[in-house]
């Protein structure tokens, strides 16, 4: 079943209406972001750690 065209038309404005409000004229509301998410460096935290705990020693 497909929205009537006064559904469509409230759709519109609202998208209007938030895109306006949170400045993302570029972005399209209506999809799921892609989020990207970077491995972090353990191994520099680890060897930080460890001169810590020789420098207590």
């Amino acid at each position: 079943v497909d929205a009537t065209p006064d559904v469509r038309k409230s759709l519109e404005t609202t998208l209007n209406k938030l895109k306006h409000s949170f400045g993302a004229e570029t972005e399209d509301l209506l999809s799921i972001p892609k989020l990207e998410f970077k491995e972090p460096q353990l191994e520099a935290v680890i060897d930080k750690q460890v001169k810590e705990i020789v420098k207590k020693e």
